[in-house]
């Protein structure tokens, strides 16, 4: 047996760090609430005082006060926010959604921009190879070869594609002396004496090998699939075709984001222009960037934020990382076991199921509706409380049994948000 991770390295370890560090963050309502708590106090015992001036002459006076000073403990207030948040936090545990800082499930509700990455977020990432297209003289074996020693190293899904398919046919891994992957363009791999390059078209020409040695061009210009073209010192080798496909909530999710008040969708990715365009024209998404390099998804959330959006970046968390960091909120798809979405996520999921995106919109929505609601209660309770017990009509027992009901009725509304998401795993 061998151990690879142990203690807080490990995924139980950063999801047991990720819930220790929501707990010791706050929702800015509770913040603001704060600041006034202060007043709470003095304020309850001038009204107090006030009371007592105004029934001194009265038998029940000072019960009065009493009463008065009971009913105006904060019990449903301070029960408020606490129990909706928990329950929320629940509601999300159980579909897998983690958070870092629990402000984040009340900014939620301000977001109106959502930008995704493709592959492996709108599409399934279960890449496949679907062509070969090597150059004259270059048999379909000796271009797999060459992919291989390139992509051996890599965790990129069009790897990972090319390594499947070089075990199916039987092709043993060969490790380069020397490996350099360049994110959003491709890999340079060199093995005994020569230099092997593997990665999209820009990547080709930034390496002086142009386009024009690559057979079948007009072809590559007219597929729907991602490009892995690949070169040896300098020379054309050719092409891989490798398809993905869409996720089949992927349409319906974009389309629950727009009913749910999201105005701008977008997708990046650093694949090629016309897999891009494919993707967004299925599932409706009206922005689009193609052949992007993990600082030009910077450069686009950072845009959209200047625009006066409030962005959402949905990524894997391996290329995404710096956008999910950059963005208001970033969201990790499938972070079980990805330490880098852990890190720089501000939500992960720890499946890769979209429809939890609309799920957090309006679970967000929902707790702040109930935490005002509570608030309410709490507040009337108390103003109703005080005025009965002026007015000599509550008496102390009646107080304390006024806060109980009250307390009570704040958490069983709160405990309304823990069944929101059940029916999801049923809608998939």
């Amino acid at each position: 047996m061998e151990i690879t991770r142990a203690g807080k390295d490990t995924t139980i370890g950063k999801v047991r760090e990720l819930i220790e560090r929501a707990h010791e963050s706050r929702l800015s309502f509770s913040r603001v609430v704060d600041q006034y708590v202060a007043y709470y106090t003095p304020f309850v015992l001038v009204v107090a005082g006030t009371v007592l001036f105004f029934t001194r002459g009265a038998e029940d006076s000072l019960e009065r006060v009493v009463a008065l000073l009971v009913v105006t403990c904060p019990i449903a207030i301070i029960l408020a926010t606490p129990a909706s948040v928990v329950a929320a936090l629940s509601a999300a545990a159980r579909v897998g959604v983690l958070f870092k800082d629990i402000g984040d499930l009340e900014a939620l509700t301000r977001m109106d921009a959502m930008v995704f990455d493709k592959t492996g977020t709108l599409t399934t990432g279960d890449l496949e190879v679907s062509k070969l297209a090597p150059v004259e003289g270059i048999d379909t074996t000796g271009l797999m070869r060459a992919a291989v020693i390139a992509e051996s190293a890599s965790n990129h899904p069009v790897a990972q594609a090319v390594m499947r398919l070089a075990k199916k046919v039987n092709l043993e891994p060969v490790h380069p002396d020397q490996l350099h992957e360049e994110p959003g363009r491709g890999v340079k791999a060199t093995v005994g004496g020569r230099t092997i390059i593997a990665g999209n078209l820009a990547w080709m020409v930034d390496n002086k090998v142009l386009a024009e040695q690559f057979p079948r061009m007009a072809e590559v210009n007219e597929m729907g699939a991602s490009i892995l073209f690949l070169a040896e010192d300098g020379k054309a080798l050719g092409w891989i075709a490798v398809a993905d496909t869409v996720r089949t909530t992927a349409k319906a999710v974009i389309a629950e984001l727009h009913e749910s008040g999201v105005r701008h969708t977008a997708i990046v990715s650093g694949d090629r222009r016309q897999v891009v365009e494919s993707v967004a024209d299925e599932l409706g998404v009206s922005a689009r960037k193609s052949e992007c390099t993990p600082a030009d998804k910077v450069t686009y959330v950072e845009k959209a934020k200047e625009e006066g959006y409030h962005v959402i970046f949905v990524g894997d968390g391996v290329n995404d990382a710096p956008a999910l960091v950059n963005s208001h909120i970033g969201i990790a798809m499938g972070a079980a076991g990805s330490d880098v979405a852990l890190d720089s996520a501000s939500i992960a999921l720890m499946n890769s199921k979209l429809n939890r995106l609309p799920f957090l919109l309006q679970l967000s929505r929902t707790m702040k509706r109930t935490v005002i609601q509570n608030f309410v209660l709490g507040s009337l309770i108390i103003l109703v409380g005080v005025a009965l017990s002026a007015a000599g009509s509550l008496s102390p027992m009646l107080a304390s049994i006024l806060q109980v009901f009250g307390a009570m009725v704040v958490a069983l509304n709160s405990a309304r948000l823990i069944r929101q998401g059940e029916t999801l795993d049923l809608e998939q």
